[in-house]
């Protein structure tokens, strides 16, 4: 299943933004040395161990995973609504309940304010489920099914040690 957040709505843009940069954090560190960082392991042992803070690759690594956490989380919430027969129409609280069960415990006292602001640009339950259409014939029920056989496969149980 592929997934434009382009069509998520204004609030996913920061996390849209989030990801991107992040990206270009890794990109940046494996253009240092293509051949020895060909493996993004590579990025994460070289930090391990280290004392005087973390290479931007790795920082990339590390927020890259977390914002991929956060978009799973999400989901999960969703499907979990609908398993439990929510209906209603405010998505917001599930993108909260999925921000309080991954970011939220890496953010700041601003960040975390922030966030609360855009929250409430979330779209529509409805609506963001309709932004998983592949094609107008398909139902809320057949996306969310999409949905959970994608995080299935998928997993996104991204394991990162810092020793």
């Amino acid at each position: 299943m592929y997934l434009s957040t382009d069509k998520f709505g204004k609030a996913f843009g920061l996390v849209k933004k989030d990801v991107a940069g992040n990206i270009e954090k890794i990109d940046k560190q494996y253009k240092k040395d293509p051949e020895k960082y060909k493996f993004i392991n590579a990025i994460i042992e070289e930090d391990s161990g280290k004392k005087d803070g973390m290479t931007e690759g790795c920082v990339g690594v590390l927020w890259l995973k977390r914002g991929l956490d956060f978009i799973h989380a999400m989901f999960r919430e969703l499907l979990a609504d609908q398993k439990n027969g929510v209906t209603d129409e405010n998505f917001t609280p599930t993108v909260n309940r999925a921000y309080e069960s991954s970011l939220k415990q890496y953010h700041g006292w601003m960040t975390q304010k922030v966030i609360g602001g855009v929250l409430k640009l979330v779209p529509y339950r409805k609506d963001f489920i309709d932004t998983l259409k592949v094609d107008s014939s398909a139902t809320a029920e057949m996306c969310l099914d999409a949905a959970a056989a994608s995080l299935h496969a998928a997993g996104l149980r991204i394991t990162v040690s810092w020793t």
